[in-house]
């Protein structure tokens, strides 16, 4: 939890990170007055097309396939992101040879976090 406070403070947040979520067991729990302004959503990439325009999604795997071997997933993931949002994928995963790698910018290789190029 270390980088996330340390992101939050240099965001300019007011209140402490901590104020939001209690730790125990190796893990976190959300607060409910953040959790009650976050989606959580289960979505196909095969048969669902964007539901909502978002600034960040975070796609923990793929199963066995590749995300670059998932054209309509990536293009599915940089038409709901808003400009500028983030995609964080699998550990196992890279954009790089994507045919939508143009549309986010790499921004830690290490945690696979991208963000959409601010572009039209």
């Amino acid at each position: 939890m270390a980088g996330f406070t340390e992101n939050h403070r240099k965001s300019g947040a007011r209140p402490s990170l901590s104020d939001y979520y209690t730790a125990a067991y190796g893990g976190v729990m959300l607060d409910k007055s953040l959790r009650q302004h976050i989606v959580f959503s289960d979505h196909s990439l095969a048969t669902d097309g964007v539901f909502a325009e978002v600034q960040l999604i975070s796609c923990v795997t793929f199963s066995s396939t590749s995300i670059a071997s998932c054209r309509p997933g990536v293009g599915l993931f940089r038409d709901a992101l808003c400009r500028k949002g983030f995609l964080g994928i699998g550990s196992k995963e890279s954009l790089r040879f994507s045919t939508h790698a143009d549309s986010f910018e790499e921004l830690t290789r290490d945690d696979r976090i991208y963000r959409r190029r601010d572009e039209p």
